[in-house]
């Protein structure tokens, strides 16, 4: 094998500043340590070349749930970790029941909080401009978005949530964000959620949603680690 050394390659006079290395049919390798799968290359101010691991961008894909099978609850276990301070879930639901509330609840493992120690506030406006809103304090859930219609569109939403975290002053798990669907037949709604668990619990590492009554009849759920500092 032939071995090729220079210091810098430069286009001449009039050419493009483009270099191609290679053809389709060849096999081109980088130094800079060991590549291997999902690894990425990545260069340092000078230039130099190194092979690490993918770490991704501030916000990663941890967890998901799909299914039109009618399930109980949804739960989304143990996705705690040291490399988040935020986590964004985002999701639709469908109700089997009329008069319905998304019920939102904290995990520990497989353990659901039923702990009457929830706040919660939610407040918006319906499609006819009527103003609603609703709280609760010391309940066992937090109550996200009323659908009265289950004939109608599923409801979605965005929450941000803050897991407890025992090396820093975070003292309770929260959430807020926004619900969108049906209020009744035919007439959109919107809703601000937000609340937090009041027990001191930093091995909170998960959460749960369903249905007081009925099941959970099709969803789409999904959770992402948001790095932060």
């Amino acid at each position: 094998m032939s071995t090729v050394k220079t210091d810098a390659i430069e286009t001449r006079a009039g050419g493009t500043s483009v270099l191609t290395i290679g053809t389709a049919t060849q096999t081109i390798k980088l130094p800079g340590g060991t590549p291997g799968a999902d690894k990425v290359l990545k260069s340092d101010a000078s230039g130099n070349a190194t092979w690490g691991t993918d770490v991704g961008g501030s916000m990663v894909y941890l967890a998901s749930s799909r299914s039109a099978v009618d399930a109980a609850t949804v739960e989304f276990q143990s996705f705690k970790s040291s490399d988040y301070l935020y986590y964004k879930i985002l999701g639709l639901m469908h109700t089997t029941v009329d008069s319905n509330y998304i019920y939102f609840r904290f995990m520990q493992g497989a353990s659901i909080m039923t702990a009457s120690s929830y706040y919660y506030i939610s407040g918006g406006v319906d499609g006819d401009g009527t103003a609603n809103h609703d709280s609760g304090a010391a309940t066992a859930s937090a109550m996200l978005f009323a659908q009265t219609d289950s004939s109608g569109m599923p409801q979605m939403f965005e929450l941000n949530v803050r897991l407890q975290d025992a090396s820093s002053v975070w003292t309770r798990s929260t959430f807020n964000g926004m619900v969108t669907g049906y209020a009744q037949a035919n007439l959109m709604a919107e809703r601000t959620v937000g609340g937090w668990y009041e027990v001191d619990n930093d091995a909170i590492d998960g959460c749960v949603f369903s249905y007081p009554s009925g099941d959970v009849d099709y969803h789409n759920i999904a959770v992402y680690g948001m790095k932060g500092s």
